[in-house]
């Protein structure tokens, strides 16, 4: 045989081995000159299928093996790019054919084949349960594709019945009826639009009449209409405008809350409310409301100042002047005509406020205000400006209801922050006697106000939520001088004033309460139940506090416990403490006269006054019996 018919015969021979490979099947082709060989692998042994004659030998797994042999084959047989197997190996032989080689090359061939069949078959087996299920699911897409094409048969065959049964008439009466609807969901939309057109003249009127409230609400409405209608052209500059309508009336808003200041009405201010709260703006409109209060008051005061001076001058030229040199011509005006005026300022003299023995000016013709016809309510002018503080706000949050549950809290926290300034500054320096001074009310009051109201000192200032500073009382009232009793002139002022206040918050509690919601009325009975109520106890914690240090307590205890007390022997003469005690009593007496001279005391300071003194001297003297009985054991064991 040539050498042209071995290659051929051996290419027939490669070609049918490595197709089973290509083709996933797990039969090698054997030639009858293959028969008598074995495949040389350390890792196959012969089996025998039960049942059946032996046919071949089944390799064992040997999974490292299997590994080793597919790791050999070599990546081109990976390709699929027309790889053609049987060239490829033919292409490897030598120039010069070993038997030997090739029957190596072949023994290798096969090996890799029954790898990889073996391999091939443990995936499909592995992935035949998906497989199926993907089969099932063809299957019955198959099946829906067959049911949907009978359907389209039958519909196609129904409407080619209806289009021989059915008149031309009715299918023309269909088409109609489906124009009639579109018309009409047309003309619908053509009337909102119509009616959106017509939202701007109808706001118009509502400006005119002044009904901010309804052409708010109009004008959100209508600008939740235009979403609904944004695809029209037209409908989009209505937005726009609407937007702008909504912008003005705003300002024309602003405007009406600005004539309130001239010519109050609750009525209408409270129509002006409910467009701010529209708006969500009623903060805003708070301050706008200050601003233009502000605005009026300047114009008006300013007003009043050019007529009074171009009333008395000759040189019109005041419309040109500040408002600081109006002030000054108006003084100079003043100074004009004090001639005129001594009887006026005499009248005005006649009310005063005796503080600390320097005359106060005040108005009192407050209604509120009711001294009683014995003595005139002696008071500060921190006392005065609270009062008044009182009666404006009382009168704004009566004019603006809006606001009275704030207002009137403020007012509480105002008269709270007042008791714990006046008890902090008189009622704190008080020598310890074990005598209770300050009431269980005014205490807890104090202590509530201190942790509610007062910043710690324990708090940064960044953390004072609305908190305030304790006040600090001037470096020139002195309490530690005993000829002037340790300020008690300043205490009676301060105390009184405080007293006096106390009485007038009670007297305006119905007010009060009928300005307050329902929510907020026990708050306002427990602000007169726990704070007001215990007012006047700070005239004993205060009064008390001099009572403690007017008489030379230390002194006249050791001149107790000095004296000797021999029964044997009767003397017709007081003991020296007596005397001490006497004219230390004497002495506190002379002082007090001295400091109501100048400062009026009422009855109920002179009383504190004189009962916590002879407390403190009663506590003194039994303090002083009782060393001396203690020192001088008069019984012994030899008696």
């Amino acid at each position: 045989m040539d050498l042209q018919k071995i290659k051929k015969s051996f290419q027939r021979r490669i070609n049918s081995t490595l197709g089973g490979i290509n083709s996933g099947s797990n039969e090698v082709g054997l030639y009858p000159e293959d028969e008598p060989e074995a495949i040389e692998s350390s890792s196959t042994t012969q089996v025998q299928l039960p049942g059946k004659a032996q046919t071949r030998s089944l390799p064992v797994n040997n999974p490292t093996h299997e590994k080793e042999i597919l790791d050999r084959i070599e990546a081109v047989y990976y390709s699929t790019d027309d790889f053609d197997a049987g060239e490829y190996e033919l292409k490897k032989l030598a120039e010069v054919l070993d038997s030997n080689d090739i029957n190596t090359e072949r023994r290798k061939l096969r090996e890799q084949l029954s790898v990889v069949s073996k391999k091939v078959s443990t995936l499909i087996l592995e992935n035949h349960p998906s497989y199926a299920a993907e089969l099932q699911k063809v299957t019955e897409v198959q099946r829906m594709l067959s049911d949907t094409f009978d359907l389209c048969k039958r519909a196609r065959s129904n409407l080619k019945e209806a289009q021989y049964m059915t008149s031309g008439a009715g299918l023309k009466l269909l088409a109609n009826h489906k124009k009639m609807q579109l018309l009409r969901r047309l003309m619908t939309a053509l009337r909102t639009i119509k009616t959106l057109h017509e939202t701007d003249y109808h706001l118009r009127d509502l400006l005119q009449e002044g009904n901010f409230p309804a052409a708010i609400q109009l004008c959100f409405e209508g600008r939740k209409a235009t979403e609904t209608y944004s695809h029209f052209s037209c409908i989009g500059e209505l937005s726009c405008k609407l937007s702008d309508t909504l912008v003005r009336i705003e300002e024309q808003l602003d405007d009406a809350l600005a004539s309130v200041t001239l010519h109050f009405d609750p009525d209408r201010y409270a129509h002006l409310n409910t467009g701010y709260t529209l708006l969500s703006k009623v903060p805003d409109a708070a301050l706008k409301l200050i601003a233009y209060f502000r605005a009026t008051l300047e114009n008006s005061a300013r007003t009043v100042l050019v007529d009074y001076v171009s009333a008395r001058k000759v040189d019109n030229k005041f419309e040109s002047l500040s408002y600081e040199e109006l002030c000054k011509e108006v003084d100079g005006a003043v100074e004009s005509d004090s001639d005129d005026s001594d009887e006026e300022l005499e009248a005005v003299k006649q009310d005063y406020v005796d503080e600390t023995g320097v005359e106060q000016k005040y108005v009192s013709k407050l209604n509120v205000l009711k001294p009683s016809e014995s003595m005139p309510p002696v008071l500060c002018n921190t006392a005065l400006n609270l009062l008044r503080f009182f009666g404006r706000y009382l009168h704004m949050t009566y004019m603006l209801r809006s606001v009275a549950n704030d207002a009137i809290v403020g007012l509480t926290e105002l008269f709270d922050y007042y008791l714990y300034s006046v008890c902090a500054f008189f009622c704190s320096d008080a020598t310890n006697f074990g005598v209770s001074l300050c009431g269980a009310r005014l205490s807890a009051a104090l202590r509530r106000i201190e942790s509610t109201l007062i910043v710690s000192s324990r708090n940064s200032p960044s953390k004072s939520n609305g908190r305030l500073p304790a006040c600090r009382i001037s470096p020139v009232v002195q309490f530690n001088y005993p000829d002037r009793l340790f300020g008690l002139a300043e205490r009676v002022v301060g105390v009184e004033s405080l007293v006096f206040i106390g009485e007038q918050v009670h007297a305006l509690r119905p007010v009060m309460q009928s300005l307050l919601s329902q929510a907020k009325l026990p708050f306002l009975q427990q602000f007169f139940a726990q704070t007001v109520s215990g007012v006047a106890e700070v005239r004993r914690a205060a009064y008390g506090a001099v009572a403690t240090r007017a008489l030379n307590y230390d002194h006249l205890l050791a001149q107790v416990t000095a004296t000797k007390w021999d029964i044997g022997e009767l003397r017709s003469q007081h003991s020296a403490y007596v005397d001490f005690l006497l004219h230390d009593l004497a002495n506190f007496a002379q002082r007090l006269a001295a400091v109501a001279e100048a400062t009026p005391l009422c009855r109920e300071a002179h009383d504190i006054l004189w009962d916590v003194v002879i407390l403190c001297a009663n506590k003194t003297l039994i303090q002083g019996f009782e060393l001396t009985c203690v020192n001088s054991h008069p019984l012994d064991g030899d008696e």
